[in-house]
């Protein structure tokens, strides 16, 4: 049985979700600050240091997170359809990802990460919003989490319940569940 800990990890609070696939038990959640500080590296520390005590406490075969946002050009679209983002929080998530692939890497753990319009078709159907949809993605995730059974407190929570969705239920838990079929064969003879 794999044990996955994933992260939706933030500038401000990182969400994170642990489960087993093959597994009736209900995962564990829960999120933890990264409060702002002046310089980049105290938040860093502190974000590695809650890092590390999930992956001390929950000992996980696998580390999945979602892929950070490098934000596109958005010429030509509707003033409202604009993505918002400032260049300071892009590296801060950037330097946050390596962190994360330090702190796995450190104790042996694998790691991968998913593209929020990857895993969103696992949890949510879609990796795009419908047009015309009154909901943000947020707020369907949340909606989701709470559905099966999950009372999260904030969309980084739910947004680690997709990752960790995706994870043991899609594409790459699929592809993890195949293993070798030559292998396995060779093992019975």
């Amino acid at each position: 049985m794999a044990r996955i800990l994933t992260f939706d990890q933030s500038s401000s609070k990182t969400g994170w979700a642990f489960g087993m696939d093959r597994s009736n038990e209900r995962w564990l959640f829960g999120s933890f600050r990264v409060p702002k500080r002046d310089a980049d590296g105290e938040r860093l520390v502190i974000f590695r240091d809650d890092l590390i005590e999930k992956i001390e406490a929950l000992k996980p075969d696998l580390v999945a997170y979602e892929t950070p946002f490098s934000p596109v050009s958005t010429q030509g679209q509707e003033q409202g359809d604009r993505a918002r983002f400032s260049i300071k929080v892009v590296r801060l998530l950037a330097k946050i990802e390596g962190v994360l692939e330090e702190a796995c890497s450190r104790h042996d753990v694998p790691y991968e990460s998913y593209a929020s319009s990857t895993w969103r078709v696992t949890a949510l159907g879609f990796g795009r919003l419908p047009k015309g949809s009154p909901d943000d993605f947020k707020t369907l995730m949340k909606r989701r989490a709470r559905a099966l059974g999950y009372e999260v407190k904030d969309d980084n929570e739910a947004d680690a319940i997709g990752l960790l969705m995706h994870a043991l239920h899609g594409a790459p838990g699929v592809a993890r569940s195949q293993d070798d079929l030559l292998e396995r064969a060779v093992a019975t003879l």
